[in-house]
């Protein structure tokens, strides 16, 4: 009884709740802290340095074992075996957001620490000047792993809009079919998308004080996702237009 289909589809559709719902708090949960503690951070990355690092921590993680255990839809047998499926995407995907946790992205006042810090010139030194090395919570590793939190967060957006464009709208019928749901689908992953272009841009400017933009782009891509993943856990099922799949 307990590997019964109604009790796989009942755990999948949980698991996809759980996912969109730590999505959707994880941002406001972040922007709560920091006007109430007056904390506010350049991206949601940079609250890793604050009191809130453990819940930014611990929701990505708790958000890539779910990924990690999601199985998803089976694949049809004409299914292209060049195209990864519901469970390779959410394998790597689950692993980009445990990474995103794991190693974090370089404190926004690492220059001044360097400059105005004699203790710290031989380490500033060894990483060319740029910070000195910061212990990570949960490793304790002092490294910069900068471009490791960067491209943890690409394994973790791509598969998440590969997700909303191809897989669900796919689901178990084998092709989209045209409802509120899939439109739904289109436009998180659109979103996501979009986010990601602007992300690489405003990061790849250094010279340049984005302010909170940043964080409102990442905040929107999560937000994306989350609803996605909540339309196709059944959360939203009684909106009009919306025709969900069994």
């Amino acid at each position: 009884m307990a590997n019964s289909p109604d009790t796989k589809v009942l755990s999948h559709i949980a698991i996809r709740r759980a996912i969109g719902g730590l999505g959707l708090i994880l941002p406001f949960g972040l922007l709560i802290y920091g006007i109430v503690a007056d904390a506010e951070q350049p991206s949601i990355s940079h609250f890793y340095y604050t009191q809130a690092g453990d819940i930014l921590v611990g929701c990505l993680v708790a958000i890539g074992v779910f990924l990690l255990t999601y199985l998803g839809y089976p694949e049809s047998p004409d299914w292209p075996s060049f195209l990864p499926g519901d469970r390779r995407t959410s394998v790597i995907a689950g692993f980009g957001a445990i990474g995103v946790a794991l190693f974090p992205t370089a404190p926004i006042d690492v220059r001044s620490l360097c400059e105005g810090a004699d203790g710290l010139i031989d380490q500033c030194a060894q990483f060319g000047g740029a910070f000195p090395p910061i212990p990570d919570i949960l490793t304790g590793w002092a490294a910069d792993t900068t471009a490791l939190h960067r491209g943890a967060a690409i394994l973790f957006f791509v598969p998440l809009a590969y997700f909303c464009l191809v897989l669900f709208p796919i689901g178990p019928r084998g092709k989209p079919e045209r409802s509120g749901e899939l439109w739904t689908y289109y436009l998180c992953g659109a979103i996501i998308l979009v986010c990601l272009i602007v992300l690489w841009r405003l990061l790849g400017r250094e010279d340049a004080d984005s302010g909170t933009a940043v964080f409102w782009f990442e905040a929107i891509a999560v937000w994306a996702f989350s609803v996605a993943w909540l339309v196709n856990g059944e959360v939203l099922a009684k909106l009009p237009g919306f025709r969900l799949s069994r």
